[in-house]
This record gives structure tokens, sequence and C-alpha cells, in this order.
């Protein structure tokens, strides 16, 4: 028996078609859906000290059942940081009666926490505290589970849905189940279906490493570019393990560090260096003065689907970074510096739309003496695409660079189609090199277009190609 009879309906969709490449509405209909994804990626509101896999989602397309038989459901989960479990949650449907008792189990099935849910009519989201607050390890698998006495739980069949926590992850098959009339904890699956059963997790507050002396970041000479040399942490650094962190400490240092798992800044001035991040960097308001220095950041390389950056969105500086294997290297909203790094071996899928550096809009950019490196797939927009669909660009500096790769290698933010309600103004592009390392126009089309040399302040001098010759404004 599976903890589905009867009939279900329920809602499907299919992939939309994709157009040739190189047309500009799949270009920007496949970036906004990156955004909206990438989004989801910090979903606790600013300063919030807990989340949940669920959020403030409603279940969809939950199958019509008629099941009544006495049954342990619950959702398997992964902690990305360290942290504490405090309490759980169900989604109560109509009919579904008789007294629920929640538990939070471990890995090898032992019981770390109960919960007894007050008897409510209605249906809707159901919370209680566990009698003991549980400590979670990063990297540890846990089970969160309820006792449904009479059946007519919630479920919903090929789950697709991702955690909408920062600090919890699921993973396919994480809705489990097992009949019985006793609490034990639930190992079945069936048809990847979710049953909507939570936890709310609170991640530690890590203390700040104590900030050493540290020598200067070698900067590559006039000329040279960054390479695995001159990003990355220095050859010989010795690194401390740590798995993901939420950072909520100002001031924070954190120096040689293995960081196993994503960071999530919520905190001013922090800072990141000599380290490696397997995982996501991301920062966004209210937080500024994020600091990244001599950091390699590492994604999950070729065929990754979702097309998330290394490092985002807003305040921050990315310096003598060795970035690679994510499906973008920056996204940047405003107030952004990526300096004296290397972005490379980007990783693509499908009909993935790809670059180095992305931005829609915004201002204060700097982006300055760096190696992009967009692959030779078709997937590939750009090494860097300033594309101004979501605002203008202003106050922005691109100098020295190496750029290869691409549709064409640079869109300079001045795209015809959106110009005219969000034109650039300051924007100076100096002293770039365009290379020939996989296309001998730079990109395929060319080195570069949607520049606007109209815009107020808005400046193209010294950009050549490797051996020289000026390359002129597209």
């Amino acid at each position: 028996m599976y903890p589905l009879g009867g009939p279900a309906s329920q809602i499907a969709s299919t992939p939309r078609s994709l157009s040739p490449r190189g047309r500009i509405a799949v270009v920007l209909s496949m970036l906004l859906a990156l955004l909206l994804a990438a989004s989801q990626w910090a979903v606790s509101p600013a300063g919030a000290a807990t989340s949940t896999i669920f959020g403030t989602s409603t279940p969809s397309s939950l199958v019509q059942h008629t099941d009544s038989q006495a049954v342990e459901v619950g959702t398997r989960f992964t902690a990305r940081s360290n942290g504490t479990a405090t309490a759980m949650r169900f989604w109560k449907t109509q009919d579904a009666g008789g007294t629920h008792t929640g538990t939070l189990w471990s890995a090898q099935g032992a019981k770390l926490a109960g919960a007894t849910f007050s008897t409510a009519s209605g249906s809707g989201w159901q919370s209680a505290k566990f009698d003991r607050a549980v400590a979670l390890k990063a990297g540890q698998t846990y089970t969160v589970s309820y006792q449904a006495p009479k059946g007519r739980y919630a479920a919903t069949q090929n789950y697709t849905g991702k955690s909408l926590s920062p600090d919890l992850a699921i993973a396919a098959g994480a809705g489990v189940f097992r009949y019985g009339a006793t609490s034990q904890v639930p190992t079945g699956t069936y048809r990847n279906s979710m049953y909507w059963v939570d936890v709310e997790f609170a991640p530690t507050a890590v203390a700040p490493a104590p900030q050493p002396t540290t020598a200067p970041s070698p900067v590559p000479a006039p000329g040279a570019f960054p390479d695995a040399s001159t990003t990355g942490p220095p050859a010989g650094t010795t690194l401390k393990p740590s798995g993901g962190v939420t950072i909520t400490t100002n001031g924070a240092v954190y120096d040689g560090y293995k960081f196993s798992g994503d960071i999530m800044i919520r905190a001013n001035n922090v800072t990141i260096r000599n380290s490696v991040v397997d995982g996501r960097i991301a920062i966004r308001p209210p937080y500024t003065g994020l600091q990244v220095q001599r950091t390699e950041i590492v994604g999950p390389g070729p065929g990754y689907a979702t097309k998330y950056p290394a490092i985002g969105f807003a305040n921050f500086s990315c310096d003598a970074c060795d970035i690679h294997g994510w499906g973008d290297g920056a996204m940047m909203d405003n107030n952004v510096t990526v300096k004296n790094s290397w972005i490379h071996d980007i990783a693509v899928s499908g009909g993935s739309h790809n670059q180095a550096i992305l931005s829609l809009g915004g201002s204060n950019y700097n982006i300055l003496n760096n190696r992009l490196d967009a692959g030779p797939d078709a997937n590939f927009t750009a090494s860097l695409s300033f594309l101004n669909q979501w605002g203008a660009f202003t106050n922005t500096l691109v100098q020295g660079n190496l750029f290869n790769g691409g549709g064409y290698c640079v869109y300079a933010g001045g795209e015809a189609k959106g110009n005219a309600a969000r034109p650039s103004s300051n924007v100076r592009f100096l002293d770039n090199t365009f290379g020939k390392s996989l296309h001998q126009k730079c990109g395929f089309y060319g080195p570069v277009t949607a520049f606007d040399p109209s815009g107020a302040g808005n400046q193209w001098q010294g950009n050549r190609w490797e051996d020289g010759k000026s390359v002129p404004a597209g």
C-alpha cells in the first residue's frame, strides 16, 4: 500500500520550447528566469533569525485521495549550516482528524525531539514547538515527520520544488512515509511525493576569526592578466574546515577557511579571504561592505541545471577571486567591484544562457583588470553582459580586462530596445583587450554591441585586440 489512495488530479506542465540562439527575446526570458530563481536563494526576510523549507508558500497540486490509514509522513532534509531546530509544522487538510504528534529524527532513526499539535479545525499550516531545541550540524541529514492517525494527509506527487531556506536543503525523494499506528522514522517514498512537513531552523552565528596581518595579494603585472597563480588562496595556505554559514556579526573576518556550503551575508563589513568556498556567496540590501579577497568560489561544474551565480548581488567587492563551475560568475545589482579576478569554466546545460558577469542595470560598478572567459558553447551570451532590462547603467568603469567568448564578447549596456527609457550615462570602457582564443571576432558575432556613444559621459577609448589594433565601439 502506498500513501496515496483513490484518484488524483494534478496540474501538469511542459517545458517551453526554445527559439534559435541569438534571438534577444529568448535571452531575456532566460535571464529573467535566472533572476527569479536566484531571488529564492535568500528568501528569508532581511535580518530574519529563522527559516523554513517551504517559506510562505502554499501547497499546490494536492492529490485528492481517501487514504484513512494511520501513517507517519515527513520530509528528509540536510542542514547547510550549523544551527538549532526549535519547532515544526505541517499542512493540515480539511478532513484530517485525530491528534497529531511530530518528531525530529536523526539519519540513523533516533528520536531527537517531539511535538504535540493542538486540535484545530479547518486546513492550513499547523505549528508546534519541539519539547527541546536540537542542535543540527552542517552536512548532516535529518527527518521531520508527524503521525496522521486517520490519514487524510496533504500530498503532491512528482514534486520538483526547491528548499526556500538558505540553510536547509532537500533532494529528490525528500517526502517519506511509513504506515502504522505508532510513530517510527519514515523511509518509504512514492512517485517523488511531498507531504508538506517542515522544520523551523535558526542558524548559528559564527564568531569572527581574529584578523591576522597578511601580506598584500599579488597583482598581475601591467599587460598581464589574472590566472591560477594570482587568484584564489595563495599556495601553501592552510585551510580550516567549515560548513556553509550564515554570517550575522558585523565586521566578521574569515581568513583561511574551506567552506563546504553556501555563505549568506546578513551583516555589514564582512571580510572573506584566502579561502575556498564550495558553494555560493550572497549579499543583499540592507547589508553592505562585503569584501572577498584571494578566494576560490567553486560550483558543481558541467551540466549544472539551475543557473545561480557564484557571487551576488549588491554592495560587495571581489578581488583576486578564482570563480568557476557556476552558471554565471557574478550577478550585480548595484555597488559592486570585481577586480584582478579570473572567471572561467562556466557551467552550461540545455538551453541555458550564461556569462562571466551579468547585470540587468544599476550603478557604481567597477570591472577592473579581470580575465573573463566565456566558453565555446552556443549557450554563452557574452563574457560581460550589461543588459539594460531592469534599469539604466550609470557611473560604471570597465578598464583593463581581457574578454573571450560569447555571442558578443561584451554587451555594453545601451541596447536599442531599452535605451530610450533607460539610457546609460557615465559608462566608460577603457584600455580593454579583446581575445581570439575562442572566436576570431572574440565573440561569435563580434567583439562588442550595445555601446551608446551619445550617453552623457559615456566613453570608449583604448580598447584593442591582442595584436594592438583598435576595437571600435559597437
